[in-house]
């Protein structure tokens, strides 16, 4: 059973692109949201929000499980943290570990800067839901280190960066590295998808 192996590469990346699906629907169907969202007497923003916290609590949990489920063994032939530790800080010692929790600094901090620069109507779609938001000049949308969508360059530098610290020959060899590749993948999709549409959408109102 699933509960018992744990899930495969290919149902963990299924798993994990739940949250971007998600997106990708609200982002072509906003008015049914919207509607969705004044039946139960909540701001359509405010409550992808919630919805957004959850699934990515699922995808959090879902990257713990295939984790755990494919550590390396010990000398005692059982699967155990203490043996990926010492694999990870073998391969790559702190060099390694520097690089993977730089990696993952900066992508929180971009991700912390673009919500609060925006805010939760900006950052949850809230143009998409008719609200009017007006244009960000603060870091990271503004400056000379802003970024183009600074939120999914953010998660994808997290990504990499736990990937880094964390991997091990073993969840390699189970298929972490395709994992992280169609993670990223879909922030890539989702990032690809606004900017074009966004574009074309602006183009047709002038």
């Amino acid at each position: 059973m699933l509960l018992d192996r744990g899930p495969t590469w290919q149902e963990a990346v299924l798993l994990l692109s739940i949250p971007h699906v998600y997106y990708l629907v609200l982002w072509f169907f906003p008015r049914v949201w919207t509607r969705f969202s004044r039946k139960v007497g909540m701001d359509p923003s405010q409550l992808m929000c919630y919805v957004a916290m959850l699934l990515k609590v699922e995808q959090f949990a879902v990257y713990f499980w295939f984790y755990s489920m494919h550590l390396p063994y010990d000398h005692m032939r059982e699967r155990s943290y203490g043996a990926a530790v010492k694999e990870v800080w073998y391969l790559g010692g702190w060099r390694r570990a520097a690089v993977a929790m730089a990696m993952i600094v900066f992508g929180q901090a971009l991700n912390a800067g673009a919500i609060r620069a925006l805010g939760v109507n900006g950052i949850y779609y809230g143009f998409r839901f008719g609200k009017i938001i007006p244009w960000c000049t603060k870091w990271p949308y503004g400056g000379r280190l802003r970024l183009p969508h600074p939120q999914y360059v953010g998660a994808i530098l997290s990504i990499i960066g736990v990937t880094l610290l964390t991997a091990t020959h073993e969840h390699v060899r189970a298929g972490m590295r395709t994992i992280m590749f169609a993670w990223c993948g879909f922030y890539l999709v989702n990032g690809f998808t606004e900017e074009v549409l966004h574009r074309i959408q602006s183009s047709k109102k002038m």
